[in-house]
């Protein structure tokens, strides 16, 4: 999966808005590749939860493509799925309380929590005792 994308900021909206053919990778647009990014890592996530009985239910789409265009309702079921993830573990990073005219800071706040989720549960899993002791053969 392709890594989060946190650090957004006015200045890479302005590239993007000034170098609207450029190849580069945009970070200040967002497009069909964030969608896609966005949504694999909350099916990973959801995965990873129910994996471990934290129940967690969403649905995702990800095969987002050039052409799709991602209507009020699903961006709204993105924006939830994110809450529902942050609801059934933690994260610091409150989720946006609407996607509508997606800003840098919201695309930042949603991939934050995102980040935050699987910082957290990779640490509870490295922090799991095995054979019911701290060390096997413990006396």
């Amino acid at each position: 999966m392709d890594d989060l994308i946190f650090d957004r900021t006015q200045n890479d909206v302005n590239y993007a808005l000034n170098n609207p053919s450029s190849s580069d990778f945009l970070k200040g647009s967002y497009n069909y590749t964030d969608l896609n990014r966005i949504e694999q890592w909350c099916e990973y996530i959801s995965q990873e939860l129910n994996m471990y009985s934290y129940s967690v239910d969403i649905t995702t789409k990800t095969d987002w493509e050039l052409t799709d265009f991602p209507t009020k309702t699903e961006m709204e079921r993105i924006r939830s799925n994110a809450q529902k993830l942050k609801d059934a573990f933690i994260s610091f990073t409150i989720v946006p309380e609407n996607l509508e005219k997606m800003t840098y800071q919201k695309a930042n706040d949603l991939e934050k929590v995102l980040d935050e989720l699987n910082t957290l549960i990779k640490n509870m899993i490295a922090n799991f005792y095995y054979s019911g002791e701290i060390f096997s053969g413990e006396v």
